[in-house]
């Protein structure tokens, strides 16, 4: 069976339970993603409204939109294969990187249904057929975050906190702090090498969307993203296949 969008609250149902249904907002959010490849520059939800959800949607619509490059829907607009979830409260960027690892790990162990079927696409999606297996991994997730020890792909502890920035066609899913991520966007990576801050400075760059929760309590670095992200779509004629950066802000306060 083809994996479409009207397929996202089985997906929903598989991960929490059969009794839960994706919110409106949610289900419009994967529509809008799907049909124009974008983000929205604002999520305008109430504390307890479900934003943590954009991890479940960034997921889904990797796995539809391989789907449809492997159907040669060659009008099938490209979806960022990077996600961030940038909070400036350490107690939620652990909350993000919990239920992204819950998610990773449903992925890695379906033994079929849907949840087996979107973890064959995004591995496909994410690496070339000449990679060996025990290398392949549907989904990583990574914390950036400062008072912590570094986190590999699998979401266990490890020593290498920027892994990541090896498996660049990854779909991945990067739970952080401003300053850490912030950081990494600006070639001033904390804990970064010379030769490696362009690399994470280029994936963070394009091909990501950076939703920034409680957005109201980090305005310096959403207005610091909206201008790299400005740059990038202007001056790169690379935009044209792999995307520049987009930015969400997802908050109950507004911000401009």
């Amino acid at each position: 069976m083809s994996l479409t969008i009207e397929r996202f609250d089985e997906f929903f149902a598989a991960l929490h339970g059969q009794d839960r249904v994706p919110y409106r907002w949610q289900r419009e959010l994967l529509e809008r993603l799907l049909s124009t490849g974008r983000w929205p520059q604002q999520l305008d939800i109430p504390t307890g409204g479900g934003k943590s959800t954009a991890i479940e949607i960034h997921v889904f619509a990797n796995a539809v939109a391989q789907q449809r490059t492997e159907e040669g829907r060659e009008d099938a607009p490209r979806v960022p294969r990077r996600l961030s979830m940038i909070v400036a409260r350490r107690a939620v960027v652990d909350d993000h990187l919990t239920r992204a690892s819950t998610l990773m790990e449903a992925l890695d162990h379906a033994q079929g249904g849907i949840l087996a079927e979107v973890r064959d696409l995004l591995v496909r999606r994410g690496y070339p057929t000449d990679i060996r297996n025990e290398e392949k991994r549907a989904l990583r997730v990574h914390l950036l975050r400062g008072g912590s020890a570094a986190v590999t792909g699998d979401g266990s502890l490890g020593r290498r906190r920027d892994e990541w920035i090896h498996h660049p066609a990854a779909v991945q899913i990067l739970c952080g702090t401003p300053d850490m991520i912030g950081s990494r966007l600006l070639h001033r990576g904390y804990g970064v090498t010379s030769r490696t801050q362009p690399r994470s400075a280029g994936l963070l760059g394009y091909d990501h969307v950076a939703v920034l929760d409680e957005a109201h309590l980090s305005r310096q670095l959403l207005d610091t993203f909206r201008r790299v992200s400005r740059m990038c779509g202007r001056w790169n004629p690379a935009t044209a296949e792999v995307p520049a950066l987009q930015v969400c802000a997802a908050t109950a306060t507004h911000v401009s």
